[in-house]
């Protein structure tokens, strides 16, 4: 039942989320992502109290699967018998008797870590229980897409004035010891560019999303420009971050999620290799063309090519971190703290060197083999979800939740999307919309579902 009083608390609770959790440095520091967290447990704790809607059998399996995800996770941080860990881990208890020789053992080597990473994850896994709660009419989608694009253009227009301005106007430093200039690229409200790059190509592609769903939603004209407007201030902005992985990935993401798209329905190629969409797709190939050839990225690719920036060495640290804890591994969020024990002098003493800039590899040398398929199995069926042959009229909504998820994915193969808070939070946001689209707004009836493909 729809509670209006209520439905303001949660889309206020919603903005601190995706409106001012990207201006505390994309929640970078312990303070900032423990707030959001606590946000999300607030969000999850008020939508269960007021709301008593069923669940399908799918929400319900993706429900349980989050627990147990969280519930594994919790593991670490009970205290266990040494004979336990020793038989799941001997390395952890090598190094307690090496670090630590008089502290109580457990799964995890740095307890202090591993409590916040699950305080985290406990908060992820409240936004998605929030975010099932919420997302029960067409109207919450656009909502809660419009609250992520709102959030991310206003980092936009700050960036594009202090990258016009070469910082003029900073408000959000970043953190040491990130220095990027604004004379060199845009870095938006985080410290680390790639992070921020990432932030604002998934915008891309809700502004994509909501373009293409313009008819179902009967968008005036002057809302249809300034979404374009929006668009190409997003593009500029993305340009300007000289992050060649970001822009690498949007295109791979939108790549493969047409493929997968085209091979679970073949007729959609048909319906899509129309001349006015051939002409359209050239000129923005050809205006995007024109805006990277002036712009940061561009000079970053003709000075450095592909140069990997020494995450070879970084991926062969964290795999060495594996080697040695392969089932449970160190424990959450301890890859900061154990890499250097791992890692070759050639990477210094900086901080791109403690993280693996390869989220799959950083999560098994934490969580071990046991949670990588804890979590694998939380994420995979809500891919599985995600992808399933759906017929709606939300099909741009749609679009963007499964591009934004697979750009997100494969940036993570090569840069530490999990490295701050604010970016897998609007992985399971995404995830979590495109879910409850194929769920909940799938035409099942004939009728409809051939009305709706003569459109």
């Amino acid at each position: 039942m729809y509670n209006r009083k209520g439905n303001t608390i949660v889309v206020s609770l919603l903005v601190v989320v995706f409106v001012v959790a990207p201006w505390l440095h994309g929640l970078d520091l312990i303070w900032e992502q423990l707030t959001i967290a606590g946000t999300a447990l607030l969000l999850a704790s008020w939508q269960t109290l007021t709301l008593s809607a069923p669940h399908s059998p799918n929400e319900k399996r993706a429900m349980w699967l989050w627990l147990l995800w969280i519930a594994y996770c919790a593991l670490y941080l009970i205290p266990l018998p040494a004979g336990v860990i020793t038989f799941l881990s001997p390395q952890t208890i090598v190094w307690y008797d090496t670090y630590a020789h008089h502290a109580q053992p457990y799964l995890t080597v740095y307890w202090q870590a591993s409590l916040i990473e699950w305080i985290k994850i406990l908060g992820l896994g409240c936004l998605f229980f929030a975010l099932i709660h919420y997302l029960r009419r067409p109207q919450t989608i656009y909502i809660l897409m419009g609250l992520l694009l709102f959030g991310a253009l206003l980092t936009a227009l700050y960036s594009v004035v202090n990258f016009a301005t070469a910082g003029a106007y900073e408000w959000v430093d970043a953190v040491p010891p990130w220095t990027f200039s604004w004379k060199n690229g845009i870095r938006g409200t985080f410290s680390y560019k790639n992070q921020y790059a990432v932030y604002i190509a998934l915008a891309c592609l809700i502004v994509i999303g909501l373009l293409c769903d313009g008819k179902y939603l009967k968008m005036p004209k002057w809302l249809i420009v300034t979404l374009i407007l929006c668009l190409c201030l997003l593009g500029y902005t993305l340009f300007n971050t000289s992050s060649r992985g970001a822009l690498v990935s949007l295109i791979a993401g939108m790549g493969l999620t047409v493929c997968i798209q085209v091979v679970r329905a073949p007729n959609l190629l048909k319906r899509w290799l129309t001349g006015k969409t051939i002409a359209v797709t050239v000129l923005i190939s050809l205006m995007l063309g024109a805006g990277f050839a002036q712009s940061s990225i561009y000079q970053r690719f003709s000075k450095e090519k592909l140069d990997d920036n020494g995450r070879i060495e970084l991926r062969d640290t964290a795999f060495a971190v594996f080697k040695d804890h392969p089932v449970v591994g160190t424990g959450l969020g301890t890859y900061p703290y154990i890499q250097h024990v791992y890692k070759t002098m050639l990477l210094g003493n900086t901080k791109m060197s403690k993280r693996a800039h390869n989220d799959y590899l950083e999560t098994m040398a934490t969580t071990g083999l046991m949670g990588f398929l804890f979590l694998s199995m939380s994420i995979g069926f809500l891919w599985l979800m995600l992808f399933r042959h759906t017929h709606t009229r939300m099909y741009g909504a749609l679009f963007a939740c499964r591009a934004g998820v697979m750009t997100y994915l494969f940036q993570a193969s090569f840069d530490t999307n999990a490295g701050i808070y604010f970016l897998p939070i609007v992985f399971v946001t995404l995830l979590t919309m495109g879910f409850v689209i194929t769920e909940r707004f799938n035409i099942k009836d004939r009728a409809s579902r051939t009305a709706l493909q003569k459109q």
